[in-house]
């Protein structure tokens, strides 16, 4: 990742020194407000507008509170579209497209649309970090959802990654089974070829694309894929394990 991205886990000011700071706008508001209602013209255009107007007014806070702190540098903003657990979920915005359940054929069109209106943000607003869609299975509900009722998959996840955000995050997937015997060994083996092929799908398309794409995988200790699972964290919402192999 480059330096000045706003978004956990990666965040951090980058060479140089100084200091410096970026925001990330998260935006999962606007999502939902531009999507919502089939009649107020192109919800891409709708949503580009709604994105100009915020960042503009955000920039203009940020530089003249960079102008007030002698030593602090404004590195710009990330106009990325986040899920939190508290507001609107995106699936639920995404299916307002009418291109069918999130999930099926049409949810590759609708992450390319909103992605694009993420990158429509003039070239006098200073971007910075990953500028595009997110989906963090255990930071919505609805996509959460989507993934304990099979119409996610991890390998549908990198394929939305192509034309918009993270890669895969906040994914929980099998971990290690503790038991002894031949079929802990087996299930063991095979997690490990899953995670292992995983990980190098992620870096092969982040290095075709040549763009960054995280990998953030939550093992869940003797877990199983459709296992019900709740971290317990005011962050998460609860949802099920995923094979790491579909």
């Amino acid at each position: 990742m480059p330096g000045g991205t706003p978004y956990f886990p990666v965040s951090y000011c980058g060479e140089g020194g100084g200091r410096t700071f970026a925001v990330g706008l998260e935006n999962d508001v606007l999502l939902a407000d531009a999507l919502a209602g089939a009649g107020a013209g192109a919800p891409g255009e709708r949503l580009g507008a709604l994105l100009r107007d915020v960042a503009g007014h955000v920039q203009g806070a940020c530089r003249a509170a960079a102008g007030r702190v002698p030593g602090w540098t404004y590195a710009g903003l990330d106009p990325s579209i986040a899920p939190g657990i508290d507001s609107p979920s995106m699936v639920d915005a995404m299916e307002g497209l009418g291109l069918g359940r999130f999930g099926q054929s049409g949810s590759l069109a609708a992450a390319a649309l909103v992605t694009a209106a993420v990158k429509s943000l003039p070239a006098g607003v200073a971007t910075c970090g990953y500028a595009g869609l997110m989906f963090p299975v255990l930071e919505d509900a609805g996509l959460a959802r989507a993934a304990a009722e099979g119409r996610v998959s991890v390998q549908k996840l990198l394929m939305w990654s192509a034309v918009c955000g993270t890669g895969l995050d906040t994914v929980p997937v099998p971990g290690r089974d503790p038991g002894g015997g031949g079929a802990a060994a087996e299930f063991n083996g095979r997690l490990h070829r899953s995670l292992t092929s995983v990980l190098l799908d992620v870096w092969s398309l982040s290095a075709r694309l040549g763009k960054p794409l995280g990998c953030r995988l939550l093992p869940v200790s003797g877990g199983r894929p459709g296992r019900p699972v709740d971290f317990h964290s005011p962050f998460m919402v609860p949802g099920a394990v995923m094979d790491p192999g579909e």
